[in-house]
């Protein structure tokens, strides 16, 4: 029978240190979310910085056209409450579990413990779908932004849509195709 003065053995005294651990990681992680939510405004005016940042080196990547990217620049201002809502919420629901997470690695790194419990981590998966997502977002984004800077400068140079093209007067009318094609010889 172990006398009441002996320690507990090494695996019950390892399981307490890792249920202290889980704890700690969890109260870490809530005191995050409760930063966030205290310093909204601080967190929109990060994000709107780096809009701010990533849409003038987006249009400067994706426009290849340059005198389209004076244009593109106010439209994708347009944009930027969206933009911030979106980034917001994302802060608001991934970062206090990646900054919790990282931080843990962080103190396992340097106590160098090969087991440690850690917080639920989201498969890699997850992440490299939501990047496509919101990559082809951006594409569909861009184009839009090129679609529409197209016909601001058209209406803006008062040139009618309908006489840049014979294709569109062939279809708007009830002419065979040869006598749009005989008219439209030099």
């Amino acid at each position: 029978m172990p006398s009441p003065s002996s320690s507990p053995p090494p695996i019950l005294e390892q399981e307490a240190e890792q249920r202290l651990e889980a704890e700690r990681m969890q109260e870490v992680l809530f005191l995050l979310k409760n930063l966030l939510d205290r310093e909204q405004i601080t967190i929109k005016a990060i994000l709107s910085c780096l809009i701010d940042v990533g849409t003038v080196h987006l249009i400067n990547d994706r426009v290849r056209i340059r005198p389209l990217r004076p244009l593109a620049r106010p439209l994708a201002k347009v944009s930027k409450p969206a933009l911030i809502f979106v980034a917001h919420r994302w802060v608001q629901k991934k970062c206090p579990q990646l900054i919790t997470q990282w931080l843990q690695g962080r103190i396992l790194r340097e106590t160098k413990r090969p087991q440690a419990p850690q917080v639920t981590v989201e498969p890699i998966a997850l992440y490299q779908h939501e990047i496509r997502r919101l990559r082809s977002r951006v594409h569909l984004t861009t184009g839009a932004l090129v679609g529409v800077s197209s016909v601001l400068v058209l209406a803006l140079l008062g040139i009618d849509v309908k006489s840049v093209s014979p294709v569109w007067q062939f279809s708007s009318s009830n002419r065979s195709f040869d006598a749009v094609i005989q008219n439209h010889k030099p």
